[in-house]
């Protein structure tokens, strides 16, 4: 798990916000070697989640790495590469002016960090700050479920690494074991590739119910959503999760 910024400016009075987070993600993948490009294209795991903070022709872009091999290839293809890059679509070009990254941090460190904390929280915000989905049989919500939540962050730990394990379905009890005590949540789309994927923003507060391991289990994941995202199409900019253990 390596967390990389790039802090990045430019000229004109063209902006920029979450609906351009696609463009990042090509410069990403054109960066990258053809055969690791390749590979995420084929593959159903996200391997990394990149997030988008946005100011007055300034923006702080965050990739997060979530296997040693990808975060090998985005330090040696972008941050160790990458002082300017281009949008071909709205023709800007953005200056790095400033690089910071994380250390490479392993899941079983990870793991151990969050099991030395003390008592587990029993209580969590979690805010999308870009739009976020699901897609369940063949639909896209347009509003959190729990179940999913759950389902969808413990199966992506589960397929990056193997330090980590949990029961099989765990994520229905998990579901059952949260209540949604606070629920702000509005409606929106994402665009991508001419298709306005059906989505939400918003927070929500929940409250964790179970024993020390349940309440682990949970904060685990909802830690996890930090650094992967929450959802689908994460590697796209969808998802962007800040979640605060109250």
């Amino acid at each position: 798990m390596q967390r990389f910024d790039f802090y990045c400016e430019w000229d004109g009075g063209t902006e920029l916000d979450y609906r351009s987070a696609s463009l990042f993600h090509g410069v990403i993948m054109h960066a990258l070697p053809a055969s690791f490009s390749e590979h995420l294209h084929k593959t159903s795991v996200a391997e990394f989640h990149q997030k988008l903070e946005f100011g007055e022709n300034a923006l702080k872009w965050t990739i997060h790495a979530l296997t040693d091999e990808c975060a090998g290839y985005v330090e040696e293809s972008l941050y160790q590469k990458m002082d300017t890059f281009y949008l071909k679509q709205k023709q800007i070009e953005l200056r790095v002016v400033r690089k910071e990254s994380s250390d490479n941090l392993s899941y079983y460190e990870w793991y151990c960090m969050q099991s030395r904390k003390g008592e587990p929280s029993n209580k969590v915000r979690v805010a999308f700050s870009s739009p976020a989905s699901f897609k369940s049989y063949n639909t896209y919500l347009e509003e959190p479920n729990l179940s999913l939540c759950y389902r969808s962050l413990a199966m992506r730990l589960g397929s990056v690494q193997e330090t980590i394990r949990f029961p099989k379905k765990i994520w229905e009890h998990l579901a059952d074991q949260t209540s949604i005590r606070h629920h702000a949540i509005e409606k929106c789309s994402f665009p991508l590739e001419k298709v306005n994927i059906p989505a939400f923003k918003g927070e929500m507060i929940l409250e964790l119910q179970g024993d020390e391991d349940e309440l682990l289990m949970m904060n685990l994941l909802w830690d996890f959503a930090n650094f992967a995202g929450l959802g689908i199409k994460t590697a796209v900019g969808m998802g962007q999760t800040e979640v605060t253990f109250l």
